[in-house]
């Protein structure tokens, strides 16, 4: 989504960049209306991060929740065997929040979609560098690129507009792993435009 206007910094071409999971089917219509209603143009657009939001601290945990997927348990369960043999595994779990560290608390936005600000896009390239040495021995990113890229965007030094984006606002369905399934909601896109 982007201005139109001669790219300069403060008001480049590309506001928002969306990353989206291959297994997601993105409704265009329902974007589009988000998008309208709910990301601020140009220039209102800065440090805006915008998911289905996650708590790390679940999947870290031995609990089990029936409405989580089974991909993101496989996923922590080899993140949960990666840190159990690593010998940062006795070291305290904090991570950094609005510049301050916490235990217990491990948000970012979940990999199946979600929306940075150009101006944030631009800052977590920047943090890349230290991530590995910010906050705690061996740094706050653990491989799981949507939590990554979300702790490093809550290291901004700039306020941040999080637009956490519940179940019945989603503006696209996931996991999708069967071809009927995919058909199917195809065929229900192409309904509408005819």
């Amino acid at each position: 989504m982007g201005n139109g206007e001669e790219e300069d910094y403060e008001n480049p071409l590309i506001e928002y960049c969306m990353k989206i999971s291959p297994d997601t089917f993105l409704s265009l219509e329902k974007y589009f209306a988000f998008s309208q209603t709910d990301l601020a143009p140009a220039p209102f657009h800065r440090g805006v991060i915008a998911g289905a939001l996650r708590d790390k601290s679940y999947w870290m945990s031995d609990s089990s929740d029936e409405q989580e997927n089974e991909e993101l348990k496989q996923g922590a369960n080899k993140i949960k065997k990666k840190l159990e043999a690593s010998p940062a595994k006795d070291l305290p779990r904090l991570e950094s929040f609005w510049g301050n560290e916490f235990e217990g608390i491990h948000l970012y936005m979940s990999g199946q979609l979600y929306i940075l600000s150009h101006d944030l896009v631009d800052f977590i390239l920047s943090e890349v560098s230290y991530s590995r040495s910010r906050v705690a021995p061996g740094g706050y990113v653990i491989g799981k690129e949507a939590h990554d890229i979300s702790s490093m965007a809550f290291h901004s030094p700039t306020p941040l507009q999080v637009i956490t984006i519940g179940t019945s606002q989603r503006f696209w369905e996931h996991p999708l792993k069967t071809d009927a399934h995919w058909k199917r909601l195809l065929e229900k896109e192409r309904d509408k435009i005819q």
